[in-house]
């Protein structure tokens, strides 16, 4: 009981610390001044002081050995919380991750990403080392207000992390990425091979630390990072999905509600990339997309939702889908009340999974974390998944989840599973936690309290 009242005040300190702390980002973000610039990094480190979040309670500092800042990021804010934010040991703030874009952006070309940064002009090294400095100048004047011990990134390749990695080693602060990306089907991977080589330089922070052996070959092969830096740990955010499962063992699937992770149709393929007008080695005219995959998969949700009023249907596209999702379900017809498509109408991920009886998803971490927390999963398998240029792309979840060869086949498991009673298991199937150790280093839900011994672990280490 007490865990979740301090969770519950850690959550709302860092509501409170956001509406201050976001005050400052707009002054840091504003285009009306450019205030990074030479001979400002005294008043810049000031505003990045104050623009911090704390994700802690309010007392921490009484008990807290170590300062920890984060780059904020999606799910990576997640892993935080469930890792480091209930720890004693540690004081955690997050630090905008658009304000350091917006610093490196100062000092790179128009156009640089993440994976396009490895340039031989002699110009460009110029642009990297002018943008270290200017960091290295920030960190020395942030460190007067606040002893840094660890900086933490969700992701080893973005291009604006590497220059600030540097200057904060300069700094005496060590670099630790907690890289998120686990998710590579063979054609995923290997994109991201040639991305790495083409696009990267060396990581220049202090460890990588992955989710799973797949990730850990992909950086080493890259030639990116040596083995020696690179640690496996896995996804902690699986925790409360496990907890929730062991608490709930035997509880009855019967709320008649499918939830609907919304299939990006560029999932696992390089389009999702060069979408994005992002200036990559690869060939832009193989435009491979699940477009049939994703039409018809929602055409027999909306099928299912309009032949059966008493079954619940909640769809969530990612925030950028959203609007293509609505258009997608709208062009079948008028949408019936029990069939609601929205990003936001549970907080999160997890929210679906606990809220609903039976998970449709694809090519999503989603499956894993539905894994966890002991809610029935469905694949769709058809469309695009039977031709064979795109059957490299395709994630491998071991046969666990249901898997619907057609349309057809995917509305009656659906339907049988909804109309069936299923119950919350206490334990996973052997195959069920071989799944999640491949994927994500969890499969038992512990991970979170090994996390703050293991990164004052890597702070008192000589890497």
């Amino acid at each position: 009981m007490f865990r979740y009242i301090e969770d519950y005040i850690i959550k709302k300190y860092s509501a409170y610390s956001y509406r201050r702390a976001n005050k400052i980002n707009k002054i840091l973000l504003s285009n009306k001044e450019n205030i990074f610039k030479k001979n400002n990094e005294k008043k810049i480190a000031d505003l990045i002081y104050r623009s911090l979040v704390s994700y802690h309670n309010p007392w921490r500092k009484l008990t807290s050995n170590f300062n920890i800042i984060f780059n904020s990021k999606g799910v990576f804010n997640d892993e935080i919380f469930q890792g480091l934010s209930r720890s004693s040991k540690f004081s955690v703030f997050q630090y905008s991750r658009k304000v350091n874009r917006k610093i490196a952006n100062e000092f790179f070309p128009d156009g640089t990403s993440h994976f396009n940064y490895l340039n031989n002009d002699p110009k460009f090294e110029e642009f990297l080392k002018e943008c270290e400095d200017f960091f290295s100048k920030v960190f020395y004047y942030l460190g007067k207000k606040i002893n840094i011990d660890a900086w933490l990134s969700g992701n080893f390749g973005a291009f604006d992390e590497q220059p600030m990695a540097k200057a904060l080693i300069r700094n005496n602060t060590k670099f630790f990425s907690f890289h998120k990306e686990c998710m590579l089907s063979p054609g995923w991977k290997n994109y991201f091979l040639q991305a790495f080589k083409n696009g990267r330089t060396p990581f220049k922070g202090n460890k990588i630390i992955v989710f799973n052996e797949l990730s850990k070959e992909l950086i080493i092969e890259s030639g990116l990072c040596s083995s020696k830096k690179i640690d496996i740990f896995g996804m902690v955010r699986l925790d409360n999905l496990h907890e929730w499962r062991k608490k709930n063992v035997n509880k009855k699937l019967f709320k008649k509600r499918l939830g609907v992770f919304f299939t990006q149709p560029t999932a696992q393929l390089p389009t999702m990339i060069t979408d994005l007008n992002i200036d990559t080695y690869i060939n832009k005219s193989v435009g491979l997309r699940w477009s049939a995959l994703v039409k018809e998969t929602n055409k027999k949700i909306y099928e299912i939702a309009i032949e059966n009023e008493d079954i619940e249907i909640v769809v969530k596209p990612k925030f950028n889908d959203e609007k293509f999702a609505k258009e997608l379900f709208k062009s079948f017809g008028k949408i019936p009340k029990n069939l609601i498509i929205a990003n936001n109408y549970y907080d999160n991920a997890e929210h679906l999974i606990k809220n609903s009886d039976l998970i449709c998803a694809f090519n999503s971490t989603a499956v894993l974390e539905s894994i966890a927390g002991g809610i029935p999963v469905v694949i769709p398998n058809f469309g695009e998944v039977n031709e064979e240029i795109y059957k490299n792309h395709i994630l491998d979840f071991f046969n666990v989840p249901f898997m619907a060869s057609s349309p057809e086949e995917l509305k009656e498991i659906i339907l049988e599973n909804l109309k069936k009673m299923n119950f919350i298991p206490k334990e996973l199937s052997s195959e069920k936690r071989e799944v999640l150790k491949y994927w994500t280093n969890n499969p038992d839900g512990d991970l979170g309290k090994e996390m703050p011994k293991y990164l004052e672990k890597l702070i008192f280490s000589n890497d």
